[in-house]
């Protein structure tokens, strides 16, 4: 299924944390995700399947596309190499805290 070839990276950074005491985020490399779905910006319900190109997904999470700096500046740099990223055959999709409306 298409939606098993989603990538998912993250990627997570905890100061003062020794090996030790360090705990482990998200999903392992090779896991495969559940299915998932959300609105979209148009308000439409959507799968990873629906997103995914012929080798699958770029997933970029984000907090805030609507009034973070950082999280804008992401998602326009990923715009920019998003042709050469289609081109190899995947999509990119981003899921954000943002309401339909921002």
């Amino acid at each position: 299924m298409a939606w098993r070839k989603a990538i998912v990276a993250a990627v997570f950074v905890v100061a003062g944390m020794s090996s030790a005491h360090a705990q482990e985020f998200g999903p392992n490399v090779g896991d495969v995700l559940p299915p998932i779905s959300a609105m979209d910006q148009a308000g439409a319900q959507r799968d990873l399947a629906s997103l995914s190109g012929e080798n699958g997904l770029v997933l970029l999470v984000t907090r805030a596309a609507d009034w973070c700096p950082y999280c804008q500046q992401q998602m326009i740099e990923i715009e920019g190499i998003r042709p050469q990223i289609e081109r190899r055959g995947w999509r990119v999709a981003t899921v954000s805290t943002d309401t339909v409306d921002e």
